[in-house]
């Protein structure tokens, strides 16, 4: 997985970085992808209608030249 990924007791929460905001979200939805199909062998499309349907963005920071986004999936959604 490329890109920074944070881990808590709640959330997995990949990132997205670029000088772009729009490059810096597609950034983060392909990361989450590549960490929900490696994780919990999800196919590209499911993870993506999981990601649309369940997963909370934002914005992480903007005040200089890179911004940064990212994504809070919730590790219990795949509790078993």
């Amino acid at each position: 997985m490329t890109g920074p990924l944070i881990e808590t007791s709640e959330y997995l929460v990949p990132t997205g970085l670029s000088e772009d905001l729009d490059e810096a979200v597609a950034a983060c939805v392909r990361a989450a992808i590549e960490l929900l199909t490696a994780r919990w062998g999800m196919a590209p499309a499911h993870a993506l209608a999981y990601l649309s349907a369940a997963t909370d963005f934002d914005i992480s920071q903007v005040v200089d030249l890179v911004k940064g986004v990212h994504a809070r999936i919730r590790k219990a959604d795949f509790d078993d």
